[in-house]
């Protein structure tokens, strides 16, 4: 066995060690890229759930209909869900809530907030 001593012979012990810290990307990156379409793919809505931990998921839907039930009141909550259909497949689970539509953050009025996923919703190809 060695010298520990000459692992860093050269060293002052003046220096500072180095660390590299990652800064997470920002979330209007992350929203971003979400919603970046490849030329292959077709329309596509992207929707923010807040989850009941209260962490959020991003969920990307690319066909209708989505084949949630939504509450009849803010916030958007998931009630109920349709077998085999968008929803179920990418495991969104009853009790999340729709915090943004495609980036854009809920209105704070139902109607509008409804509006706004209806007209997302209907870009989306049928099945």
């Amino acid at each position: 066995m060695g010298n520990a001593n000459n692992c860093c012979a050269s060293s002052t012990g003046n220096e500072k060690p180095e660390t590299t810290v990652a800064d997470p990307a920002p979330v209007q990156d992350q929203i971003d890229k979400a919603l970046e379409q490849k030329p292959d793919q077709g329309p596509q809505v992207v929707l923010r759930f807040v989850l009941q931990n209260g962490t959020s998921k991003d969920v990307t839907f690319t066909e209708r209909p989505l084949g949630i039930d939504f509450s009849r009141t803010l916030p958007l909550t998931c009630k109920r869900l349709k077998p085999g259909l968008q929803g179920e497949k990418n495991e969104v689970k009853i009790g999340w809530c729709v915090s943004h539509i495609n980036g854009t953050v809920i209105q704070t009025n139902f109607d509008e907030a409804l509006r706004d996923l209806q007209d997302a919703v209907k870009q989306l190809p049928a099945v």
